[in-house]
């Protein structure tokens, strides 16, 4: 398991019930996420963080230097600093930071995803880490969607993030379960 690590993307408050962009199912989420950081702790696992800040000044949520950007308590950093922490500014978790380098500097060819939102930061991420050769794994109830609207009729969350995960799934990650990730 030496060449696998985890990453968690944009488990932030504002994601959370009292933030300014609440998604279904994310108090769920952040719970199975910190199951399996639990487990990859135990094992020594690399953890990496990425954190989103929008340099939009006008930005509905993840504005930066809001408490919203803040990560959630629930990932339980460690203290000593030893899981690095990855600003983004865009939904590629890759896009302009060394996320890439990190992981490639560690040997790492296999990557576990969750995080937040389905259909934005997590999809764009996992599809660019194919790109990119990783062979990834989605922890898809570990991850959280929000509501869409197209053509001025609302898209469930639920739905959203079920057609996210399945596109995800036909190429781009195999699908997994925090109760089975290991496997």
């Amino acid at each position: 398991m030496n060449d696998i690590a985890i990453v968690t993307i944009d488990y932030q408050m504002d994601y959370f019930p009292g933030g300014r962009f609440p998604l279904w199912g994310a108090n769920a989420a952040i719970r199975k996420a910190a199951a399996v950081l639990g487990s990859a702790r135990r094992k020594g696992l690399p953890v990496i963080h990425v954190r989103h800040e929008s340099l939009d000044a006008k930005a509905r949520f993840l504005a930066a230097g809001t408490p919203g950007t803040a990560l959630h308590p629930g990932l339980s950093l460690p203290a000593d600093g030893s899981e690095s922490v990855i600003l983004k500014h865009r939904p590629d978790s890759f896009l302009d930071t060394d996320l890439e380098a990190v992981l490639k500097a560690a040997g790492i060819r296999r990557v576990v995803w969750m995080g937040m939102i389905s259909w934005m930061c997590v999809d764009t991420t996992v599809r660019s880490a194919k790109a990119k050769g990783f062979e990834n794994y989605l922890v898809e109830d570990a991850c959280a969607a929000g509501w869409l609207l197209h053509g001025g009729l609302p898209v469930f969350p639920w739905t959203s993030h079920r057609a996210f995960m399945a596109a995800l799934g036909a190429h781009h990650a195999t699908l997994v379960k925090a109760g089975n990730w290991e496997r």
